[in-house]
């Protein structure tokens, strides 16, 4: 029988991290579905989708708990594979806008508000180029459900402010 997990992996941005997880997880013979990762101020995250085999589980799940001597914090949750969703549509936002603090929380709320889930989100602040203003750029990898308007979303988006510069497009 097999398991899926989903692991959540924080800690100190060590040389070979990635590598490290890539060996425990082949070495237990489970299978690396889907994976992000980043490196950000000194720190490394990552989130990992793995399924393994019920009769390696407990060696695997000892194998990643002992990366906590390295200062490396692993929190394994069991998933049910069979809970399929909706169809959906995948759609990518790309966002450029005045620096503003409440902006990311406006985007959520209005994404939720349409039953968008955010899958994936990047984003920066950056110089303007001419002016040196501070901008906020945004890139998000959205799930949308099979009849979200695109027009409709982004008409809401734009009406945020009429400083923003938006592209939304289908995967």
């Amino acid at each position: 029988m097999i398991k899926h997990l989903v692991l959540t992996v924080t800690g100190p941005d060590l040389p070979g991290m990635e590598q490290e997880l890539t060996r425990i997880v082949s070495r237990h013979q489970a299978r690396w579905v889907a994976s992000r990762m980043a490196h950000m101020a000194g720190r490394f995250a990552s989130i990992l989708f793995v399924s393994v085999a019920t009769d390696v589980l407990e060696t695997l799940t000892a194998a990643l708990q002992r990366l906590e001597s390295d200062g490396i914090t692993v929190r394994i949750d069991k998933v049910d594979a069979s809970m399929v969703p909706p169809k959906e549509r995948h759609l990518l936002l790309n966002l450029i806008a005045d620096d503003a603090p409440e902006l990311v929380t406006d985007i959520s709320r209005l994404l939720a508000e349409q039953h968008i889930r955010i899958s994936e989100l990047h984003t920066d602040t950056l110089p303007a180029p001419d002016t040196g203003v501070s901008l906020q750029s945004m890139q998000a990898h959205l799930r949308a459900p099979a009849g979200v308007d695109i027009e409709t979303v982004r008409s809401r988006l734009e009406a945020l402010s009429p400083e923003l510069m938006l592209d939304i497009s289908l995967e």
